[in-house]
């Protein structure tokens, strides 16, 4: 993975910064601090781990760079992450006065159950505060798989580094496929006290499409547009429409190697 655009504390960069001010603050007023924080070591020590998967969206490990930004969580077989953006925000409508809308999902699937938990022989999920770096690891008899994820800080791209080595003895090499898709999003105004019953509202006007190796996904509201593409890189692989809503990648078998 190219690194070059990444920098340390991306994810709690606002956070740390406010934390900093106050602590400089406290410095005016009194002259005799007991200590000082190094925000290198004392970052390192407080990852967060996790020793069995999380499936659901909101167990998952938030990851971005104040504007692009999102959860990433486990699948049996793979990844999901859904992707957010701060500034989607559609115009007024009869759903709510304001709404700021989801961009879609990306999923991996390793094509064998990696990171299904009865079948775990070892599994650690790691959020890196310094490093602004999700990271999951897992072994079963299966494949040994690995995913890092990060964002970059200047750009809205979104960086997953994936690997997986497999056991002869139950696969013979697998294809994994990358989906890209988006299915609506709905608002839930009031603390979620009422929301419009109308299924139909907030789907929009997904297309999907492909240009060679780029599957893209374009979104169309009431006076705001956006659009994702997804590449692999470091294994070939074929792309397909699957509907209006998702496209599809898919590599070409291979037993281990990264993309």
């Amino acid at each position: 993975m190219n690194r070059s655009a990444i920098q340390p504390g991306t994810v709690f960069l606002v956070l740390l910064s406010v934390f900093m001010t106050g602590f400089a603050g406290a410095q005016n007023l009194h002259s005799d601090i007991p200590f000082e924080v190094d925000r290198k070591s004392y970052l390192l020590k407080h990852d967060i781990v996790y020793r069995s998967p999380a499936y659901e969206g909101f167990e998952g490990f938030p990851l971005g760079n104040g504007d692009l930004g999102g959860m990433v969580w486990c699948t049996p077989s793979g990844l999901k992450i859904q992707i957010n953006k701060a500034d989607t925000y559609d115009r007024p409508n009869e759903e709510a006065r304001m709404v700021l809308r989801s961009c879609g999902r990306l999923d991996i699937d390793f094509g064998a159950p990696c990171f299904d938990w009865i079948h775990l022989k070892d599994f650690e999920g790691r959020l890196s505060l310094y490093d602004a770096e999700a990271s999951f690891a897992a072994e079963t008899p299966f494949m040994s798989a690995r995913i890092k994820s990060v964002v970059a800080v200047d750009e809205n791209i979104w960086l997953i580094e994936c690997g997986k080595t497999e056991d002869g003895r139950h696969l013979d090499g697998t294809r994994v496929r990358v989906g890209l898709e988006r299915w609506g999003s709905r608002a839930f105004p009031g603390w979620y006290g009422g929301y419009n019953s109308d299924p139909e509202i907030g789907l929009g006007k997904a297309e999907t499409g492909m240009d060679g190796s780029v599957i893209f996904l374009t979104e169309e509201f009431e006076g705001l547009d956006f659009a994702l593409a997804c590449k692999l890189v470091g294994q070939n692989s074929k792309g397909r429409i699957i509907s209006r809503h998702r496209a599809e990648l898919e590599t070409e078998a291979f037993a281990s190697g990264e993309f």
